[in-house]
């Protein structure tokens, strides 16, 4: 059953759960296995979106979404494509793009979405119609499918009038044939369009892609200049096998003056930032900003990834206008809400937000579970079903987050002498695991080290199975290289487990008679 939104699809779920009778289901150990991860990340089996008691699946409906954990997410499809598992899944659109999880019936609850810049409900496209309905008995596994539409607005019928509602009659253009192929359109072409007509919202969208675009010939070719290759887009291609040769033309030279400079707007740097931003898909000026404010940073700096990310998040805090070209507006409207979205400038906006990214990417790191995480973001919402802000932040904000984390590796690499071989580099295996400390939610760069050698465990189990590691880890020496750092790890995890063998040997009676 597809809805557009979580708590459409939870209740749908909830309500087809409690009208289907069917016997509890147990679990598989690889289900209980995600199961009881789930729970241990989340910190509460209420927040997990299963019903789960003594290993037996309690409910015969569960809600898809996109902010399910990877545990639960592998779970519910396991679930459902058992026989005797899942009966109903209630999804939102994300089920429906490209996921092979054939169903009898599929019920599209909502044919329309709202659209919050138009302030109303508009019909879905063809896509994603078609996309939800092609859950519908797919092939080699179902010979056939139903699916039912329930409009979003009442169909109005006039017998006298011969007429039907327009909404039906869209809803037919895009259903009324057996198999439809939907005309596909390259975004890049509307890209190209804007950096030629240079619109007022060319940014940093329309530069990055232009970057991206620029190649450099060797010397002696062209003279070394720049050229913009566009023969590689589906766009190119269409618009020649059209015979639309000016387009290919007059976009081409749109973007070499845009990336020499004859924009006035444009920022034109060295090569380096240029390989840089296409690498990372960042603002070349952005970049440079960040890597004149890392010259003068302390040396100690990078000594520890807490000291990493406290000075990286000092400097988004004091450069707002940096801060939302690296992370996208729109991730911060929808993790801190209202009250965020009502500020009225950049500074508020990062003043407010800088300081409760820090703190609960500091419990993440930590390896609090989610519930523990929700009460760090919004206080007054600790109690909050699911911890849904928890669960924004991990997975929508943390990848941003690490992004950001892992730039000042990046640049050492770049522009530091050595920095090509970061192995080799003395003192610089903090700042080349920041990221991953990030995105898996590990303390510090050993365990990130550990968690690297082996055996990957889940986020809080990384830093049960390290915490009774870590003792028997080496202190660190003056100018370790990261292969020094791992090498370090790893003799402590040895040591750990030679200590556990020797105890587990039985020496027998002692006589000391024999000495």
């Amino acid at each position: 059953v597809f809805s557009q939104s979580i708590p459409n699809a939870w209740s749908i779920a909830k309500k087809a759960s409690a009208l289907i009778d069917a016997p509890p289901t147990e679990l598989t150990t690889a289900e209980k296995d995600l199961y009881e991860t789930a729970v241990d990340e989340m910190g509460d089996a209420g927040d997990v979106y299963l019903a789960v008691e003594n290993g037996l699946l309690q409910s015969a409906a569960t809600a898809h979404h996109g902010l399910l954990l990877p545990y639960e997410r592998d779970l519910a499809e396991r679930l459902y494509g058992r026989d005797d598992g899942l009966r109903v899944l209630a999804a939102t659109p994300t089920l429906a793009q490209g996921m092979n999880l054939p169903a009898d019936l599929v019920i599209i609850a909502e044919d329309s979405r709202f659209d919050r810049e138009t302030n109303r409900r508009d019909l879905l496209d063809a896509a994603a119609l078609l996309n939800a309905a092609g859950r519908a008995g797919r092939a080699g596994q179902s010979a056939s499918g139903i699916v039912l539409i329930v409009p979003g607005k009442v169909v109005p019928l006039s017998d006298e009038e011969g007429t039907i509602g327009e909404q039906w009659t869209q809803l037919r253009e895009v259903f009324s044939q057996s198999d439809q192929c939907l005309v596909l359109e390259d975004p890049f072409e509307a890209v190209m369009d804007r950096v030629h007509h240079k619109a007022e919202d060319t940014g940093d969208l329309e530069r990055y892609v232009v970057s991206r675009l620029m190649e450099t010939p060797s010397d002696g070719e062209d003279g070394g200049s720049p050229r913009v290759d566009l023969s590689r887009s589906l766009t190119a291609f269409l618009k020649r096998k059209a015979g639309d040769e000016q387009w290919v033309a007059s976009r081409t030279e749109a973007a070499l003056s845009v990336m020499s400079g004859a924009d006035e707007d444009a920022v034109v740097l060295d090569q380096r930032y240029r390989d840089l931003a296409s690498m990372v898909g960042l603002p070349e000026d952005v970049l440079k900003a960040l890597s004149d404010a890392l010259a003068d940073a302390q040396d100690d700096m990078a000594s520890t990834v807490a000291g990493i990310c406290e000075w990286m998040f000092s400097w988004m805090e004091a450069n707002p206008g940096h801060l939302f070209r690296m992370i996208k507006p729109s991730t911060f409207e929808d993790l801190f809400g209202k009250t965020y979205g009502d500020l009225a400038s950049d500074e508020e906006k990062a003043r407010y937000a800088v300081p409760k990214l820090e703190a609960t990417l500091r419990t993440w790191m930590d390896g609090a579970p989610l519930k523990e995480i929700q009460q760090t973001i919004s206080p007054n919402g600790a109690s909050a079903e699911f911890s849904p802000d928890a669960r924004k932040f991990v997975i929508r904000m943390i990848p941003d987050l690490a992004h950001v984390m892992g730039l000042p590796s990046r640049m050492m690499q770049i522009f530091t002498p050595g920095g090509s071989e970061p192995n080799t580099v003395e003192g610089a295996g903090p700042l080349l695991l920041a990221h991953v400390c990030v995105r898996r939610g590990l303390r510090d760069a050993e365990m990130a080290a550990f968690s690297m050698s082996g055996g990957a465990l889940p986020r809080r189990a990384t830093h049960r199975a390290f915490d009774e590691v870590r003792p028997h880890v080496a202190v660190a020496e003056s100018g370790e290289t990261l292969e020094n750092l791992k090498e370090r790890v790893r003799a402590g995890k040895d040591l750990k487990q030679a200590i556990e063998a020797f105890s587990n040997i039985d020496l027998g009676p002692f006589d000391s008679t024999q000495l």
